[in-house]
């Protein structure tokens, strides 16, 4: 990890199925992803989420260029948007 990157390991452990992840930048979302690089192959971004698709028994090392503190600090999930849903009233 550095003021402008931070690098992941994401393994599957499980020999038959497939996981999907949700990636944050930062607990509360505050800050942005500018690119990904996986296996030499280097992609832009501009979010605050990515998603990960890995196939059974794999691993990846994700290394995700950051800007830190861009975006408001939220509790909302990525699905969600950038509103929080408020179930019971």
């Amino acid at each position: 990890m550095t003021a402008e990157s931070v690098g992941v390991q994401f393994v599957n452990t499980s020999r038959q199925e497939t996981r999907n992840l949700i990636v944050q930048a930062g607990a509360f979302g505050e800050h942005q992803f500018t690119q990904l690089r996986c296996d030499q192959q280097t992609i832009p971004l501009d979010g605050k989420y990515f998603a990960v698709e890995l196939p059974p028994s794999t691993a990846i090392r994700v290394d995700a260029g950051l800007r830190r503190y861009a975006n408001k600090p939220s509790y909302a999930f990525p699905w969600h948007g950038d509103i929080i849903p408020v179930p019971f009233r």
